[in-house]
């Protein structure tokens, strides 16, 4: 194919060696994730567990306000619950780096994204609760809690995708 007559035919050449490139970042980030110990893995966990909490029950006057959008409370919670999920199922994952090579026990059962979700709802239920009953300024929201929920279920399938089914081949 010609230049300036639509894609040249190099770009599927460039456009592989980025797919590739991709690839072989993600197999490097997958070794650094999975060398890191489990109880690296429980504290990190349990740090961003307090964070959510102190965040969530904090004064709301006292919250930064970097920048303002409507409903930006929402992006807040689905971004914390997301991460919540994410950080539980790779504190739970049994996955290890051992030799420089990624071993897993497969355990395929879905309980632990189970429990990590119910642990997600009650967490967020919990502290909608205490939001209304603490004088801080701090609402009860059942869409903040729709927000929690789905942050937790879109980072749960992100874990699976991107860390449970590599698994497969």
């Amino acid at each position: 194919m010609k230049a300036g007559r639509g894609m040249p035919a190099f770009s599927f050449y460039y456009l592989f060696l980025l797919l590739f490139g991709i690839y072989k970042i993600y197999q490097v980030l997958l070794q650094f994730i999975y060398s890191v110990p489990s109880v690296i893995r429980w504290f990190i966990w349990f740090v961003y567990l307090i964070a959510i909490a102190f965040a969530s029950l904090m004064p709301s006057d006292e919250l930064p306000h970097i920048f303002y959008f409507q409903n930006i409370d929402k992006v807040v919670h689905f971004t914390m619950y997301f991460g919540f999920s994410l950080l539980g199922l790779w504190t739970f994952d049994k996955a290890k780096v051992i030799n420089g090579k990624l071993q897993n026990t497969r355990n395929k059962h879905f309980k632990i994204y189970f429990i990590v979700f119910l642990m997600a709802v009650v967490l967020g239920f919990s502290i909608e609760v205490f939001q209304r009953l603490m004088p801080f300024g701090r609402m009860y929201s059942l869409y903040d809690m729709y927000a929690n929920i789905t942050g937790a279920l879109i980072g749960a399938g992100l874990y699976f995708f991107l860390f449970s089914l590599r698994r497969s081949h």
